[in-house]
């Protein structure tokens, strides 16, 4: 990538005028395009993000936010605005629905060491906000990582393979498994089920934690160990049968997320050229590019975690450039104004010139958009 360069057409703008930003109906058909950023790996936070996050990860219907004591899945749904895109009608398809709910890992260690595995080919680089000490360049997701020692003698394996979310803990020999404590918060209720599954219930939908599996492989076997869940309050832990103790136990629930908003993408593709080695370019805007601020309730409508005051909340310019067959991502560029509190940006056209620089002819609301003075 050599440059990027922003042609502003509208500054400090109001985000009404992202509301009525309609395609033709003609063009809308060549422009609905949606874009996995994230391959649906584990994105690191190398500073576009605040400092408690560690990764980020994209699941069906929303986002997992990786931290250093907690999960927060933060369930998005843009289902009104992909029903309504291509109207008019300035008003329509303004409701985003959003939950956040924490799973905290109570008493655990604060992790001073963890193992990436499985690189992307690709990267990101984020340029939000004027504040060039935020910027964030090459940024690269894995499939795996494991937060070493979470709990003594306790690693958590994260890992994200096609949009699956899962974790599992890693418990040492000779050491007890009782200390893994899980607490939730945000959720409407939180019950087990009759095949001993873990229900949590939010405003989108159900987030179910089965039936947890645990095993041991010893001598190259692989040896199932009795395992369930207990349930006390909203605090959460592990029963487990008679397991040989001088052996690695793995206990391995399974993550399942169901909202409504099925796969409902929360970005759209609005222009495209090509470079003159035959890579070609996409540009458009993303939505809910941003850490989810709440406003001391779990639930929200209209993006108010992020205090916004747009008719979809934040949205960020995207550049992404595919190999020449089209079957590889190379790298995506997001530029956006820094503030939570209001910004909107989108692109509008792309020229490729012969020295591989990038214009982009698009329009931001945002006073703090990136600049190169």
């Amino acid at each position: 990538m050599k440059t990027i360069i922003f042609l502003i057409i509208c500054i400090l703008v109001g985000p009404q005028f992202l509301k009525a930003q309609v395609l033709p109906t003609d063009d809308v058909n060549h422009h609905d395009h949606a874009h996995n950023f994230s391959g649906s790996n584990l994105l690191e936070n190398k500073g576009q993000w605040p400092s408690p996050v560690l990764f980020q990860s994209s699941i069906n219907g929303g986002k997992v936010w990786v931290q250093q004591n907690k999960f927060v899945y933060h369930l998005q749904d843009y289902s009104s605005m992909h029903e309504n895109h291509g109207s008019f009608d300035v008003n329509a398809g303004q409701e985003i629905r959003e939950h956040l709910v924490h799973l905290n890992f109570v008493g655990s260690n604060q992790v001073s060491s963890i193992e990436k595995h499985d690189e992307s080919t690709f990267y990101f680089n984020y340029f939000k906000g004027n504040d060039r000490s935020k910027w964030a360049s090459k940024v690269h997701s894995y499939r795996k990582t494991v937060m070493k020692n979470l709990y003594n003698g306790v690693d958590l394996n994260v890992q994200n393979n096609e949009g699956q979310f899962k974790y599992e803990f890693i418990i040492s020999p000779f050491q007890a498994h009782d200390v893994i404590q899980l607490n939730y918060a945000g959720q409407e209720s939180i019950n087990l089920n009759s095949a001993g599954d873990l229900e949590i219930t939010t405003k989108l939908g159900k987030i179910f934690e089965e039936h947890p599996y645990a095993y041991q492989v010893i001598d190259g076997n692989k040896i199932e160990v009795e395992c369930d869940f207990v349930i006390s309050g909203d605090n959460v832990s592990f029963q487990l049968g008679k397991y040989n103790q001088s052996e690695v136990l793995v206990i391995d629930p399974v993550l399942v997320f169901a909202t409504y908003n099925g796969a409902f993408s929360d970005n759209f593709g609005m222009t495209a050229t090509y470079g003159y080695d035959g890579s070609a370019y996409a540009g458009g805007m993303v939505y809910g590019n941003n850490y989810p601020m709440p406003s001391g309730t779990a639930y929200d409508i209209n993006s108010n975690f992020t205090v916004l005051n747009g008719a979809y909340g934040v949205t960020d310019v995207f550049i992404t450039k595919y190999s020449p067959d089209g079957e590889n991502m190379l790298w995506s560029t997001f530029l956006g104004g820094g503030n939570n509190n209001s910004g909107t940006e989108a692109a509008h056209s792309l020229i490729c010139d012969l020295n591989d620089n990038i214009y982009v002819f698009g329009s931001t609301s945002s006073a703090d958009f990136p600049t190169s003075s």
